[in-house]
């Protein structure tokens, strides 16, 4: 069985990019939120969701809402990306919206993607050091 499979949702480009980092410090395998067939998804144990949320609505939360019956053996870990740096309203409110039997089985954290990337390296810059550190936490705690 695969370990860990990170689906995204992008529309701009900044969640891939962190997407792909994030693939890179945990080994994940990476796949477009837009494209993925979720029979794929019956051999990992861990799947990271990443989309930016939209008001009060995340299209990663649109798919684990979908999908739940065949996703609720596994461990299962949402990040809302976005410009604050905290969870803020519309984060909360797009979280308190998924089913209340989903957010208790699931992990849930909040990645701030301002000026996500330095623009020669595609690594993250110094902003997201805190973000980068509780994020390689997160991956090693599950």
């Amino acid at each position: 069985m695969k370990t860990t499979a990170i689906i995204y949702w992008s529309f701009l480009d900044k969640t891939n990019d962190y997407a792909n980092w994030l693939s890179e410090e945990v080994h994940g395998d990476l796949y477009d939120g837009r494209k993925i067939d979720i029979k794929v998804l019956k051999n990992y144990q861990r799947i990271i969701l990443m989309s930016t949320n939209y008001f009060s609505w995340m299209p990663a939360s649109s798919f684990l809402e979908r999908n739940w019956d065949k996703l609720k053996t596994k461990n299962i870990v949402l990040l809302a990306v976005g410009k604050k740096k905290d969870i803020d309203y519309w984060t909360h409110q797009a979280y308190i919206n998924l089913p209340e039997n989903i957010r208790k089985k699931i992990h849930f954290y909040k990645m701030h993607n301002k000026s996500l990337f330095n623009s020669s390296s595609f690594k993250p810059n110094k902003d997201q050091e805190k973000s980068e550190e509780n994020i390689r936490r997160m991956a090693s705690d599950l």
